[in-house]
């Protein structure tokens, strides 16, 4: 019985199929009693305005379920990209923070170009990823919020980009500077 109302549930052409057999088996009936007083028309047009009605009824009631359906998975979609979103940028922080906690502790050109390699440039194309999801998606979130984010994300980009272009700079002259002291220290 359960298996038989969950199909109902799930097809509403199937319940609607069997409210028509419902009222056909109703007109046999009436047609073929030996009731005299029955009058035909009456019960047919009772019977023809239950179906209307029932119809019209289990139709409206079908478009505010799915409506609401609707709307409940793309608020479950909405949540999952910002809980998405988040997670990155919180990567992308970690990354950072823990290369800078890193370069900072260690205070060596080795350090500081390992960890600029492993972990501040390949920050960078996250940021990017993201921003990108965001324009692909703007139905995700409040327009005012959207644009606040990306220029977050901006001024991000901008300072890993730094970072970079710092490295890029920068590095050579103090590894050559690092391997000397290496040598006079070996001396």
């Amino acid at each position: 019985m359960q298996k038989i109302l969950n199909l109902l549930k799930r097809n509403w052409s199937l319940l609607l199929l069997l409210i028509i057999a419902g009222t056909f088996y109703y007109f046999a009936v009436a047609l073929f009693s030996e009731d005299s007083k029955v009058n035909l028309k009456i019960e047919l047009a009772k019977s023809f305005m239950r179906l209307v009605f029932s119809a019209l009824a289990g139709g409206l009631i079908k478009i505010i379920f799915e409506q609401h359906e609707k709307n409940k998975n793309k608020e479950a979609v909405k949540k999952e990209f910002k809980h998405s979103v988040l997670n990155q940028i919180r990567k992308v922080f970690d990354n950072v923070d823990r290369a800078r906690l890193i370069i900072v502790a260690h205070k060596s050109a080795k350090t500081y170009s390992e960890k600029i390699q492993q972990n501040i440039i390949p920050s960078i194309l996250k940021p990017f990823d993201i921003k990108r999801s965001q324009v692909d998606s703007n139905n995700m979130s409040d327009s005012d919020l959207l644009i606040q984010l990306r220029i977050n994300f901006y001024h991000m980009i901008a300072y890993l980009q730094v970072l970079a272009n710092e490295y890029r700079d920068n590095d050579p002259p103090i590894s050559i500077q690092q391997t000397y002291q290496e040598k006079i220290k070996a001396l």
